[in-house]
């Protein structure tokens, strides 16, 4: 049972999408997986660069507050450039809100800038002046919170000066919301919160929920204020919500299904290049089909041209051929009413058997197109000895050439007379044929006619049949178009010579039945050589011939033979041949005459013509099967078509005979018939 398999075109595009497919599954997996390490690590990266941040900008203010006392305890005296040290440092660091000097009683000394003192209300003022205390009591650096002012938050920042006349501390306010501002920009997408070592949360961004999330998820770290102080605060950062979670799957997500469309989109566009490619493909070989098929058309049309001139001339040569003869038989049946020499009738009748042959020639020639053609040609199978029909040949040809002046050459010496098993009648149509065609168009010069045999394994006959002139010749380029039907080297009202151009063409039709070969040398103007080669089966040393003792064995068989034909003289020719051969016939002219006989008669044999009036020779053949089956019936006609033969056998003829009778086929059908009775 044949498969199905799908065109290239679909299996390809179907390999490339899976394989496009799984990519993107491979390349899903890979950063599915990798999604938590990488927010973790982002976390990390953050979360140090927070701290370090955070400890630059305390360790910044520090610095700035240890340059400042050490240029107090540098003048050793609390001086007028307390102002100008001071307002220095808060051009340096413009977040800081102000910086104070507190001596070691804890009284403020000093704070710039001094409107911002004044300006905030009594409850702060109380506030920082505790922590004044506070810082004064401080050996070390610090840094504390003061958890709001306003809306901002403020880190305290004290440095302690030991001088040898000055003692106490610098106390410096920092805006770390502005401080900070650059770090909360960089971390928008965070929140954190710091605590004090305490654990007090003393600052958050963006609401940290450090609830909500992973371990891994959360980032802690220590911040150290200053080394000297061992003052060490902590830090919690995470995501600012789980969306950014969330969110970095969604873009995997969103990467797989554009990895998958773009799977679809690259087996598609693959699929209808693919086709398109086919198609155009299947367009070229349709277009090269097509001008093969032009061009097979045209060779048909140039040959049907060819075809219907050929028939053409061949239907106005046949016009002539069949009517030239016709017209003679025609004027010699005038000239035999009213001639009453016998000498003058007898060369008449000799005239008209000849003009009769020549009609019987062409008729036979188009029969045999017919039979060729249908394709319903067969091959005898008949004793005969190649020589003696060569020889039969040359006798019956020599008057012909003698007429013409002429000299006959021939070489049969080779010839064995050996007898082959064959189509007898097509090698006679074989010879005849050549031999005709080297007698007409020969007009001065010899002909020469050789047949060699030779006899291979024992069982075989090579021949060779070689007929040669010096006639015309046949052009090169014409050499092969004269075994083509309906084909002559003159053509026209010029042309020289009769006949029908089929003469040649059933010769190669019926050696090449026959499995031979036949080729031709010729020369314009030099003559022409024809060779045929054949081989045929040696036959028994028995002979099939009508003998006397056959004829005598069917006269005493005393046969019912019935001759129906509604020509009488054929009527009269074929009783004549019967008596012949020992059957006295009875005739019929019509088939209602042949019916109401055969109903008072028993026949064994009825020969039964076909083209009949009042009722023909088949349906006369069906009404007689009705009643007898027995008796043979032989169809003779001079209607050899095979339609006319198969028509004839359905009817119920038990074989058709053609007009002219060949004997020896009719004795040879009577002794299958009746042999059994005559042995």
């Amino acid at each position: 049972m044949k498969k199905n398999y799908l065109p290239r075109h679909y299996w390809l595009s179907i390999i490339t999408f899976v394989i496009f497919s799984c990519i993107s599954i491979l390349l899903y997996t890979y950063f599915s997986k990798g999604i938590p390490n990488q927010l973790t690590d982002r976390l990390e990266v953050a979360g140090k660069v927070a701290t370090h941040n955070f400890e630059l900008s305390i360790s910044k203010n520090l610095l700035y507050l240890e340059n400042l006392a050490l240029q107090l305890e540098e003048d050793d005296v609390y001086s007028n450039q307390w102002d100008s040290y001071s307002q220095r440092l808060i051009d340096r660091n413009a977040n800081a809100r102000f910086i104070a000097f507190i001596d070691e009683t804890g009284e403020l000394k000093g704070i710039n800038p001094s409107d911002y003192w004044d300006s905030i209300d009594e409850q702060l003022r109380s506030t920082f002046k505790k922590y004044f205390n506070t810082a004064e009591i401080s050996q070390n650096p610090q840094a504390n919170w003061l958890k709001h002012y306003g809306k901002a938050h403020i880190l305290l920042v004290n440095y302690p000066i030991r001088g040898k006349n000055i003692k106490g501390s610098l106390v410096a306010a920092i805006d770390m919301d502005a401080e900070l501002g650059a770090i909360n920009n960089f971390l928008s997408d965070y929140a954190f919160l710091l605590k004090n070592e305490e654990g007090n949360v003393v600052y958050s961004y963006n609401s940290p929920n450090v609830n909500a999330f992973e371990k891994t998820l959360i980032f802690n770290s220590s911040l150290t204020l200053d080394n000297s102080s061992m003052q060490e605060w902590s830090m919690q950062l995470c995501y600012h919500n789980n969306d950014i979670y969330d969110h970095s799957f969604m873009v995997v997500d969103w990467m797989l299904v554009f990895g998958i469309l773009l799977s679809l989109l690259m087996g598609s566009l693959l699929f209808f290049y693919l086709k398109s490619l086919d198609a155009v493909k299947h367009a070229k070989l349709g277009n090269m089909q097509l001008l093969q098929t032009n061009m097979e058309l045209e060779g048909q049309r140039k040959k049907a041209q060819k075809a219907s001139r050929a028939k053409t001339e061949f239907l106005s040569n046949m016009s002539h051929e069949i009517r030239t003869p016709l017209n003679a038989i025609l004027g010699i049946c005038e000239l035999l009413n009213t001639s009453r020499s016998k000498t003058e009738k007898e060369n008449y009748i000799h005239m008209m058997q000849e003009s009769s042959k020549n009609l019987l020639v062409l008729v036979n020639d188009i029969l045999a197109i017919n039979r060729i053609e249908s394709g319903n040609e067969n091959l005898a199978l008949d004793r005969f000895e190649p020589c003696a029909i060569l020889e039969n040949l040359i006798t019956f040809q020599g008057p012909k050439i003698k007429s013409k002046n002429l000299k006959l050459e021939t070489c049969l010496n080779s010839c064995t007379k050996n007898a082959v098993m064959g189509d007898r009648t097509k090698f006679e149509q074989i010879s005849l044929n050549l031999v005709s065609n080297a007698i007409k168009f020969t007009q001065n010069g010899s002909i020469y006619i050789s047949c060699e045999e030779r006899v291979i394994a024992g069982s075989r006959v090579a021949i060779c049949l070689i007929v040669k002139d010096t006639g015309i010749g046949i052009p090169t380029e014409k050499q092969e178009a004269i075994f083509e039907r309906f084909t002559q080297l003159d053509v026209g009202v010029r042309k020289k010579h009769s006949g029908g151009g089929l003469g040649l063409y059933i010769t190669r039709k019926h050696v090449q039945l026959m499995q031979g070969c036949i080729t031709v040398n010729s020369k314009e103007g030099e003559g022409s050589e024809f060779r045929v080669n054949l081989e045929l089966p040696l036959a028994e040393n028995t002979k099939r011939t009508i003998d006397q003792a056959f004829v005598k064995e069917l006269k005493e068989m005393r046969l019912s033979v019935l001759a129906v034909d509604d020509n009488k003289l054929n009527v009269i020719i074929l009783v004549k041949l019967l008596r012949n051969m020992g059957m006295n016939p009875d005739f019929a002219y019509n088939g209602k005459e042949a019916l109401e006989k055969t109903e008072s008669k028993n026949y064994d044999i009825i020969f039964m013509d076909v083209h009949m009036p009042e009722m023909d020779g088949y349906e006369t053949t069906r009404r007689i099967r009705h009643t007898d089956d027995n008796v043979l019936i032989l169809g003779l006609s001079a209607d050899a078509t095979t339609s006319s033969i198969d028509e004839g056998l359905c009817a119920g003829m038990n074989d058709y005979l053609t007009k002219p009778l060949d004997l020896e086929k009719l004795a040879i059908l009577l002794k299958e018939r009746f042999m059994v009775k005559i042995s």
